[in-house]
Order: C-alpha cells, then structure tokens, then sequence
C-alpha cells in the first residue's frame, strides 16, 4: 500500500524539476520499486510449485527409493538383525555420495 502512493504520487513531484520528461523518472522509479517488491515476495517464499521456485520433488523421490530399497532388504532379512553390511550396501548403490 505504502509503495503503491509512493510510485503514483512521485510524478507529481517529478513534474516540478523534470517539467514535461517527468514521464521517464516515473516510470524507472515504478519498474524498480515494485520489481524490489516481486523480487522480495519471490525470496520470501523460495520453496512452491510454480516455476522460478525450487523443485524439491527430486529430492523426495530419492529418498523414497532409498526407503524403499532399504526396507526390501530388512524384510527379506527376516530377523536377523545383523544384516547391517547388506543395508548399508544398498544405502550406498542407492545413493553412491553416502559415507556412512
């Protein structure tokens, strides 16, 4: 609301130093107050699903296959429950950058 009365009261302004060229400076000053204003709202909210955001499906899917992958291995372990080496390499062909 603030920047809103700004932007539109500033040609106001503009005319008494700018004279008939007050168009110009008006318009710089809006493109780049309200382009601050969509550039802090985008900042604010980094993480959606619409396109400048960041997309964090792949993330999810990995760790689903991971999951998925380690409880293959604990149900067909029955239970034994020493069948931590044969976890942990599935945990690493899963995802190979895994140290421990």
């Amino acid at each position: 609301v603030i920047v809103f009365f700004f932007v539109f009261s500033s040609p106001l302004l503009f005319t008494v130093s700018f004279k008939y060229i007050a168009f110009w400076p008006a318009i710089l000053v809006s493109l780049c107050f309200y382009g601050v204003l969509e550039v802090s709202d985008r900042l604010e909210k980094p993480f959606g699903w619409i396109k400048p955001n960041h997309d964090l499906s792949i993330f999810g899917h990995n760790l689903w296959n991971e999951c998925e992958a380690l409880h293959d291995v604990v149900d067909d372990s029955g239970e034994q429950v020493q069948d931590y080496q044969a976890i942990m390499r599935v945990k690493q062909s899963v995802s190979p950058n895994l140290t421990r």
